[in-house]
């Protein structure tokens, strides 16, 4: 999509997460939920007590529909001016690039696999995270995207890193309440 502003052209690419996250998620929810609330049914129909079930499958179903809903409405759209998140519960987020001060791109080992994803942090002047791009919701090619898309310089991590090792050099980047329980387990 082309934007004029002024005499200028800027692009501005409006991306979505990847597409198999609402499948994986559904099947990952109905393989915990159907076992589950046909025991709860078998167990609440004699003591004639399943509405109470009911309500709490209705609850459930209720915050899976707007979880759905809430994916498909997420978009990052990049530009040279900078970025605009819209979250999963619909807060917008915009940064200036003149807030950016650098772009991280690493690759993540997956617990206990030999698997990695990408990861993009988007820092200020001082290397505190502005943002943090997983790759577990957004592809290589969207992470790509929005390093293009800023014409900012990435520092790109040649091998992939475990979380711990990513600990060990860069603290600053994991999220403050996963240092706090990697502290607190030792």
């Amino acid at each position: 999509m082309m934007m004029h502003a002024g005499s200028e052209r800027l692009q501005k690419r409006v991306l979505r997460p990847r597409e198999r996250i609402v499948p994986h998620a559904i099947i990952g929810a109905l393989a915990l939920f159907i076992p589950l609330f046909a025991v709860l049914y078998w167990l609440s129909i004699p003591r004639q007590t399943w509405p109470f079930v009911l309500e709490a499958q209705s609850g459930l179903t209720t915050v899976g529909a707007i979880f759905v809903v809430g994916v498909n409405k997420m978009t990052l759209k990049v530009n040279t001016d900078g970025l605009s998140i819209r979250g999963l519960l619909g807060h917008r987020t915009r940064l200036a690039t003149s807030t950016i001060g650098s772009l991280l791109l690493v690759d993540l080992y997956q617990s206990s696999t030999v698997e990695y994803l990408p990861h993009l942090y988007v820092l200020d002047s001082d290397d505190d995270v502005l943002l943090h791009l997983s790759g577990h919701l957004w592809s290589r090619s969207a992470l790509e995207s929005v390093i293009d898309g800023l014409g900012i310089a990435a520092l790109r991590l040649p091998d992939p890193l475990t979380a711990v090792e990513l600990d060990q050099l860069r603290p600053q980047l994991r999220h403050r309440l996963v240092r706090r329980a990697a502290q607190l387990t030792g």
